[in-house]
């Protein structure tokens, strides 16, 4: 969170400030009304470029070229470009090169565009050393394009206001230890944001509003870096998928209304942690959510009505630590949780209606493996197999209505506890093999019939207890 806060801080900081003038390649331009153009074409400066356009009303267009030898330039950018247009037709494309620049400046291109109303569009292509680009953009027909490449680190705020909007930035700091910043925020109608990053660290931010919605980041780290990622989408179409290939990784999404829809996929062949959370309070809620890494931490909320489904893939390349979590509530849920590694645990708390479950569990030497569900009222299922040495446990808790749950466990300790309620169809069937064993079954009104099978071997003990109606057990020791 505090990432996300500098994150934050960092894009102010960026809007606020104001830029020196360099002592080389000088252009001011200020055009107002009717046609509107304007070419820049800066050259080989020893001292880098500084370029103005201020263009209002009517047709616009506005290019800057932009270049630097690399020679120190004792200011602060080597290259610096600033437009400023209003109203109409609008367009601007900025290019910046400063390759190999000697010097330790902070930022070697600078690129600040703001557009208000109309047409707009914005493409800025900067490459050479750090660079930092600012689009403020306001009403109608949006579109920004931003792409850095080079050395060094590189900043991206993309700012767009009401109607199509359209923003893609592409980040690449060649070097290992480059660090990267994107922020894109988008206020209503068209939206869709797509954001690549590669570079040691990298951190973005999308915010979108009313309406289309849409939201896509692919961040690969090239070193041992963090990558942090944080959608807030809000009401309508909603989509957010999050890619994140690197040593540790972070993911939020929040989604907050209407028709969600998520990817999460988050690879580490290092040894950090894998970390993501989706929040969803949409009418049609679906999560998707996989995980490759040495240990990994799923958080799965799906708190709206209608329809929610939820699957998480989780598979250990050699730690011992994972864990899921899936709450979901009304109507129509559906969770599948599927964890490859020692250690593994997984939680699924399902509420109203037509509920089903199933946990996959499948571990190493080490063994560990753990599973809760609870099910509230209506159709319930759940079903749990877990697979490998070590120590299994399973406790599924259902209340009310046509029930059943499977439990399957393999090896070693081995636990389940199934508890079912006050009324409808009942059915439990575990089955227990390898070593100490235990297997408790609960259930209370109508349907019941519990089947218990505990083989090979001794130690054994199931108890079951069954009170009104339907009854039957079968347990074979």
């Amino acid at each position: 969170m505090l990432r996300k806060l500098a994150l934050g801080v960092s894009m102010i900081a960026l809007l606020s400030g104001t830029a020196a003038a360099n002592p080389g390649n000088n252009s001011n331009v200020t055009q107002e009304s009717v046609g509107n153009t304007a070419t820049i074409d800066q050259d080989m400066s020893d001292w880098g470029s500084t370029s103005s356009v201020d263009q209002t009303g009517s047709s616009g267009v506005a290019t800057v070229l932009q270049r630097d030898d690399g020679s120190p330039v004792g200011g602060e950018y080597a290259n610096d470009s600033t437009i400023n247009q209003s109203g109409d037709s609008n367009s601007a494309t900025v290019t910046q090169r400063s390759v190999g620049a000697a010097d330790d400046d902070s930022a070697k291109n600078v690129s600040n565009v703001d557009q208000t109303g109309d047409g707009t569009t914005a493409t800025v292509l900067q490459v050479g050393q750090s660079a930092t680009s600012v689009i403020m953009q306001a009403g109608a027909e949006q579109n920004a394009d931003v792409e850095q490449r080079g050395d060094g680190a590189k900043t991206s705020a993309v700012l767009q206001d009401g109607v199509a909007q359209f923003a893609d930035v592409f980040q690449n700091g060649l070097d290992t230890g480059a660090n990267i910043v994107s922020s894109v925020d988008q206020d209503g109608e068209g939206h869709q944001a797509t954001v690549r990053q590669v570079g040691l660290e990298a951190s973005s931010l999308i915010q979108q509003s009313g309406d289309f919605n849409i939201a896509s980041v692919d961040q690969n780290s090239t070193g041992d870096g963090v990558l942090d990622s944080l959608i807030i989408q809000r009401r309508e179409g909603n989509m957010a998928t999050v890619v994140q290939d690197g040593a540790e990784a972070n993911s939020e999404i929040r989604q907050l209304g209407n028709f969600g829809l998520v990817d999460v996929i988050q690879n580490s062949d290092g040894g950090g942690l894998l970390d993501s959370l989706v929040r969803q309070t949409g009418d049609t809620d679906q999560a998707t959510v996989t995980q490759r890494g040495v240990s990994a931490d799923s958080v799965i909320r799906q708190l709206g009505g209608a329809f929610q489904v939820a699957s998480v893939t989780q598979n250990s390349t050699g730690g011992d630590d994972l864990d899921s979590l899936v709450e979901q509530r009304g109507d129509t849920n559906t969770a599948t949780v599927t964890q490859r590694g020692d250690s593994a645990d997984s939680s699924v708390d399902q509420q109203g209606s037509s509920q089903v479950a199933t946990v996959l569990q499948v571990g190493g030497a080490a063994g560990e493996h753990y599973s809760t569900i609870t099910q509230v009222d209506a159709y319930n299922t759940a079903t749990v197999t877990q697979r490998g040495d070590g120590s299994t446990s399973s406790i599924i808790e259902q209340s009310g209505e046509f029930m059943e749950v499977t439990v399957l466990q393999n090896g070693t300790e081995l636990v389940s506890e199934v508890y079912q309620s006050l009324g409808a169809g009942s059915i439990a069937s575990v089955t227990q093999t390898g070593e100490n064993k235990t297997s408790f079954i609960n259930q209370q009104g109508e349907g019941h019939i519990a089947t218990v099978m505990q083989q090979w071997g001794t130690p054994a003990v199931s108890d079951v207890v069954q009170t009104g109606i339907g009854n039957m057990a079968n347990v074979r020791q």
